[in-house]
Formats: structure tokens, sequence, C-alpha cells
């Protein structure tokens, strides 16, 4: 059960990134080409809930009116459908929705009165007409299975509508596909390039822990705290395997170490003693 658990969560981790970043390829080259995108969310569905939705519009008798995201649309609104619209001045002057109804027959004969119709109330000016178009705005959503994301986009096999993926150019459907894959190489790019440009910090320096009575590097002068960068004139690369590797090789013969000690810079000299067949120095020690 823990390895499933992990295999998942390693699945999560690494796998959805990289389908998000697939899917936002798809995205930003669908509204490049001007393909209406119905639908992004993160995660799969079931849908958790909407984040927002963007601004839109819709036309009654091909009068065009702002659609805020805000406003709840009926689920079976559809172009061709008699409808009533609510519209209040917006922040520019021109009309916004406020609410949409759905009517089952025309107010009046075509004879009677010219659609639209326009009514003022005490809640703004009301438009009675067939809807001609609607482009509700982009719906950004969270989902319930949160791994990567997905694009939804108007009519990716039917041309009828002008704003679908279906009735692009060529060129345009072929860009939008392959967006999800030049996204993920860019973003594997970039995190590459990020990788080797930050680095990590080096610790060739070795620091003193302790330096143990009655041993050579006591007698030295080395005290806990010291900073060994250099011995016998080479500096340290490696750390402590450095210092390690000069001192087993030396025993019984003098070394020179270069310390730093409270902003100072201090040469000492030590002659390791013979213990098991390699030079011991008597501390303890680790990488700086």
């Amino acid at each position: 059960m823990e390895l499933f658990f992990w295999l998942f969560l390693a699945f999560v981790l690494l796998l959805g990134p990289m389908i998000l970043a697939h899917e936002i390829g798809h995205f930003l080259a669908a509204r490049r080409a001007g393909v209406r995108v119905l639908e992004f969310g993160l995660g799969f569905p079931p849908r958790m809930f909407t984040l927002w939705r963007e601004k839109g519009t819709l036309s009654v008798e091909d009068v065009t009116i702002h659609l805020p995201g805000r406003v709840s649309l009926p689920p079976a609104l559809r172009p061709g459908a008699m409808v009533e619209v609510l519209t209040r001045p917006g922040p520019d002057g021109s009309p916004e929705v406020v609410r949409v109804h759905l009517v089952t027959e025309p107010t009046g004969a075509p004879d009677e009165a010219p659609l639209p119709q326009t009514i003022q109330t005490g809640e703004g000016t009301l438009w009675r007409g067939r809807l001609t178009s609607l482009e509700p705005g982009t719906v950004y959503s969270l989902n319930w299975l949160l791994i990567g994301g997905f694009v939804r986009m108007l009519g990716e096999e039917d041309p009828s509508d002008p704003r679908s993926l279906a009735a692009r150019p060529k060129r345009w459907r072929l860009t939008v596909l392959l967006a999800g894959v030049l996204a993920n190489v860019l973003v594997a790019f970039l995190l590459f390039m990020l990788t080797f440009s930050t680095g990590i910090p080096t610790r060739n320096f070795v620091l003193i822990q302790e330096v143990l009575p009655g041993f050579p590097a006591e007698a030295a002068g080395l005290l806990a705290g010291d900073v060994v960068v250099e011995v016998n004139g080479v500096r340290l690369e490696e750390g402590t395997e450095d210092l390690r590797t000069v001192v087993r090789a030396s025993p019984l013969r003098p070394i020179t170490m270069t310390i730093l000690r409270g902003g100072r810079t201090l040469t000492l000299t030590a002659t390791p003693i013979l213990s098991d067949g390699h030079g011991f120095l008597g501390v303890s020690m680790q990488p700086w």
C-alpha cells in the first residue's frame, strides 16, 4: 500500500506538470489562431468548481452585447432561441448583460414591432428577440483529479462554426496540434538552463571541528573553528578528501597548512605521527 502511494505521488508530481505544460501550449496556440476555447481546466473532470469565466458576447438580432463572466446562462441556451436579455450600462457606457431568460414564442407578430424590441424597466434595458450568436468567455475550472489539465475547444471536428478548430486554415490547425509538444520541449529547455545557471555551492575547504590533545595538530597550534584552505601550498579542491590524502601519505614528514582564523590568514606546520602505517594528525573535520 505504501509503495502504491509513493508511485502515485511520483506520477502526480512528475507527469502532472508535463501534462499541464502540454495543455498550456495548446491553449496559447488556439487563442493565437482565433479558435474559441470553451474551457481550460486544472486537473481532469469531474469539475470541482469554476475559478472564473472571461468576458464574452452575445447577439440579439445581430445586436452585440457584452457578456460579463459572472452572469449565469441557461443550460439550454443556443443560437436561434428566443430570449429576453436584461442589460445595464457597463464602465464604458455600452450595455452589459445582467441576466438572460429563454422565451418560447416571440412577444408579438413580426408586423407589430421590429426585432429586437427594447423596453426600459426599473432594472435596466430589456432586449427581446432571437439569439443570433453566443460566445461566452473561456471557463477556467478546478477539477477533482488534480493531474495536469485539459483544453476544450469549439468544433475540433465540426467546421460549421467559423471560430471552431476545424474551420481554421491547415497551418493553424497544425500549429495548435504541435503546440503542446513544443511547450514540453520549451519547458524542458528552460529547466535545463535554470539548473545549470544557478549551480550548487561547492565545499572545497575543511573546517576543523575538534583538536585532540597531545597530537600533532595541537602542537602545531590548530584550533577548533579553523578553516584549512591550502596544504603544502596547494589549494584544496575536494575538501576533507584532499587533506586526508596528504596527511595519510606524510607520516613523520612536516606539512604546511594555510588556515583562516577570525578574518586572518595563518600558515601552520604540523608533522603527522605514524599510526597503522599512515600519517595521523589528531583532528575531526568536515567540509566547509
